[in-house]
């Protein structure tokens, strides 16, 4: 049985790619580089810091520099932020079940959109918070301590990229893989989806089938 979700923030949560990838296109344009947007995007799936590390190179930048004026434009753009699909029916399904958490590299600041979801996480890790990258476990191990559950089997962590996957497997909690596009299919994980709404079954299955009040309480503030 699940008991804990922690969730990654882009591409799992919030469909945050296209966006992305089209802010990226037009910091290129505006350098005279052409790119496509297939490999913009390619490299957003890879990591957002592999993404400003290859374009920053190109254009003889400091990734810093590039990742700054990245965010200027993506200020004002909360309205353009949808959920991954059928994951606002996810959240519907679990909110008052069971507790979840959002593990993300992204700054507080420029996590947007999150209300269209129906509910708010329990906790955030975010990335200006100290704690290394995934995959490295640290975050969601901290989560899993702050929270009192010392059952990693029972927390599923959720991303659509190997680094969250390999983030959970670290922590050894079960894992689900969003890969929308089956750009990942040798990534060894306990689920693979396509979207939340085929996570949603396996909830059913995990969750609300298996609910039992002596269960209750593995999970606690």
């Amino acid at each position: 049985m699940i008991s804990a979700i922690v969730f990654d923030y882009d591409g799992t949560l919030m469909d945050t790619y296209p966006l992305m990838t089209r802010l990226m296109v037009r910091l290129c344009a505006s350098r005279n580089l052409r790119v496509e947007e297939e490999w913009i995007y390619r490299l957003l799936k890879d990591s957002a810091d592999t993404c400003f590390r290859t374009v920053s190179g190109l254009l003889g930048e400091t990734p810093e520099s590039l990742k700054a004026e990245f965010h200027v434009l993506e200020t004002g753009t909360e309205e353009e932020v949808r959920p991954v699909e059928g994951m606002d029916r996810v959240i519907e399904r679990i909110r008052g079940r069971i507790p979840w958490f959002v593990l993300t590299h992204r700054r507080t600041d420029t996590i947007r959109g999150l209300e269209a979801l129906g509910d708010s996480p329990a906790d955030m890790i975010t990335g200006d918070m100290g704690y290394p990258r995934k995959p490295d476990p640290a975050g969601l191990l901290a989560l899993m301590e702050k929270w009192h559950t010392d059952r990693g089997d029972r927390v599923l962590m959720v991303g659509d990229r190997p680094l969250d996957v390999e983030c959970g497997l670290r922590a050894g909690t079960r894992t689900c893989l969003v890969d929308r596009e089956g750009y990942f299919p040798r990534q060894a994980c306990t689920f693979r989806v396509r979207s939340g709404l085929e996570l949603l079954p396996i909830l059913d299955m995990e969750i609300i089938a298996g609910e039992d009040p002596a269960c209750e309480g593995d999970l606690h503030a």
